[in-house]
């Protein structure tokens, strides 16, 4: 479950919501908190310190980690292509582990509403970059209104999808690499001319998981977390179409 602090009092300038226990992210590997992280994840505190004292095994770890993460994941994908209005700031101290292996979500300071349209255009996006080639891929990267300034470049384009929007840190054994200072940095062999203002929290929220996931060494999928929920709204989007072409059929 996914839990989310509820506002306590509200005026023009003061927002006070209710509290959230739990461990931030950003102190998963602090020394001083691997007691509570174990707490948390259901062990006694004799259990705990047991396990503090001979180590907590890193395959455990990274297997709760890739957990929290894909339910994090989830919640995302519900708010993008549910509802359309989602947290446009999900880094790794506003993301709490929680008591009955729970994910808190903090700092709902900045959000951003899509439109229907909008919604299904990324659901769309989102379904061919499961399913597609490369070549349908870099066309649906088009049809988002992304354009690079070698347009003939459809590999590159191809591989900016899936790294502009998956968290995936190679596809077909190929490193994806976004750091500019880096020899294959992609956006050095193909710059970004236009990407349109309303996907900069999309693109935001996927590049602060890509960076847990590279932080925590914990690889998982994003685009596999959000295909369902692409799935549905892409349905609901053409259901709605058909409905409209219907009415317009009978009207006439």
């Amino acid at each position: 479950g996914v839990e989310v602090p509820r506002p306590v009092a509200v005026t023009d300038k003061v927002l006070i919501m209710s509290f959230l226990d739990g461990l931030p992210l950003t102190k998963m590997r602090h020394a001083e908190s691997q007691e509570k992280l174990l707490r948390l994840w259901g062990l006694s505190e004799r259990q705990a310190k047991k396990m503090q004292a001979r180590g907590i095994p890193q395959a455990a770890k990274k297997r709760e980690v890739r957990k929290f993460l894909e339910k994090v994941a989830d919640a995302w994908g519900k708010m993008i292509f549910g509802e359309g209005l989602f947290n446009g700031d999900p880094h790794p101290g506003n993301l709490l582990m929680m008591r009955e292996r729970k994910a808190g979500l903090l700092d709902w300071g900045q959000t951003k509403q899509l439109t229907e349209a909008q919604r299904a255009d990324l659901a769309r996006f989102y379904l061919t970059l499961r399913r597609g080639t490369r070549e349908e891929i870099a066309s649906a990267f088009n049809g988002l209104g992304i354009r690079v300034s070698d347009e003939e470049a459809m590999d590159t384009k191809f591989r900016l999808a899936c790294a502009l929007f998956d968290t995936a840190a190679e596809v077909d054994g190929e490193k994806l690499e976004m750091n500019p200072f880096e020899k294959g940095a992609l956006l050095n062999s193909a710059a970004v001319t236009t990407f349109p203002p309303d996907l900069f929290f999309v693109f935001r929220s996927v590049q602060l998981m890509r960076g847990i996931s590279a932080a925590l060494d914990v690889p998982f999928s994003l685009s596999g977390q959000w295909e369902r929920h692409a799935q549905s709204a892409w349905k609901d989007w053409l259901a709605k179409e058909k409905k409209q072409d219907r009415d317009g059929e009978h009207h006439e």
